[in-house]
């Protein structure tokens, strides 16, 4: 605003010279004077001014309502216990399909199913242990997070989200983070899926925690992002018909969101209008518009042939 003030007074003393030089020609005054020459002096620097005010110094885009791309690492936890437990009931329901007993293992890990409190925040099984220390020695390997320059780390606070960040990364907020990662975080928007939201007309909340996570994102001034979570999350948020595998490592463009997303309710349904298809394996799937250019970077090389258990798993 002041400097909007400040180019009209210099642009109004800029014309009040040229009318005054203009009526001096018109009189045939050509014999310049101290007045003049002043007149002349104010005309030039005015000239200067208006000229250098009237030009943006840099090109740089200030449009706050442009969104900034980001590069956005996405990491299923490793198996957790309540997978390991969906897996052992599921393999004794195809068993009793074919006529044949259950193992006493996969009976014992069912029954432990009952305890409902145990599953929300169930800890990595052994089998994730593997999983951890395995990708966690190919990411090491390729300096994963110095080279690819992450930024900020954020993670889910279940259990499982947190000893998967912080054995693949070295990162678990609240304090411990790798060399070269500038923030670490934890937010509860990132849970999996609750009980509650597989009722039928409670999906509402479900999607409102992922609208909210992408508002946030798009806030961050972070550019390279890595998100430690679940898999019907990402399942729901990039619209897939498939869950990621366990410690499954993939990249993925969050292209912001527009002015009319990032600044609306998050409990209202998403508006995105457009999809950004990308090809997976032969198949075409259509990304909603925040992301594009899906791609997996790297796959978990253990019990990645058990693939009914980590397909089917809840989270």
């Amino acid at each position: 605003m002041v400097e909007r003030i400040e180019f009209d007074l210099i642009h109004s003393r800029l014309c009040d010279g040229l009318e005054q030089k203009e009526i001096r020609r018109k009189k045939g005054d050509r014999q310049p004077t101290a007045h003049t020459m002043r007149i002349d002096i104010v005309i030039i620097v005015a000239a200067f001014f208006v000229t250098t005010m009237a030009t943006p110094a840099t090109t740089t885009n200030t449009d706050a309502s442009a969104p900034l791309s980001k590069t956005v690492y996405l990491i299923r936890h490793a198996e957790s216990e309540e997978n390991r437990r969906l897996g052992s009931l599921k393999s004794m329901v195809r068993g009793l399909g074919r006529f044949a007993l259950p193992s006493r293992a996969d009976v014992g890990a069912s029954l432990e199913l009952l305890n409902v409190t145990s599953q929300v925040d169930s800890a990595v099984s052994i089998m994730g242990t593997r999983q951890i220390t395995s990708m966690a020695a190919a990411l090491q390997a390729s300096n994963f997070v110095t080279e690819q320059s992450i930024e900020l780390v954020a993670h889910s606070p279940l259990e499982r989200a947190r000893q998967t960040s912080q054995g693949l990364l070295g990162c678990m907020a609240p304090d411990l983070k790798a060399p070269s990662v500038q923030r670490v975080t934890e937010l509860d928007i990132l849970k999996e899926k609750y009980p509650s939201e597989w009722i039928p007309g409670n999906y509402a909340s479900f999607q409102s925690r992922i609208d909210e996570f992408e508002a946030w994102l798009h806030q961050q001034p972070e550019r390279t992002v890595c998100v430690v979570g679940h898999s019907q999350y990402f399942k729901a948020m990039l619209g897939l018909d498939f869950k990621f595998r366990n410690c499954d490592v993939w990249q993925v463009q969050f292209n912001g969101l527009s002015r009319e997303q990032s600044t609306a309710d998050p409990t209202a349904p998403a508006c995105a209008t457009t999809t950004n298809p990308v090809d997976i394996d032969g198949t075409t799937y259509n990304l909603p518009s925040a992301w594009s250019g899906l791609t997996k970077l790297h796959t978990c090389v253990v019990a990645v042939e058990d693939s009914e258990n980590n397909e089917d798993s809840s989270s």
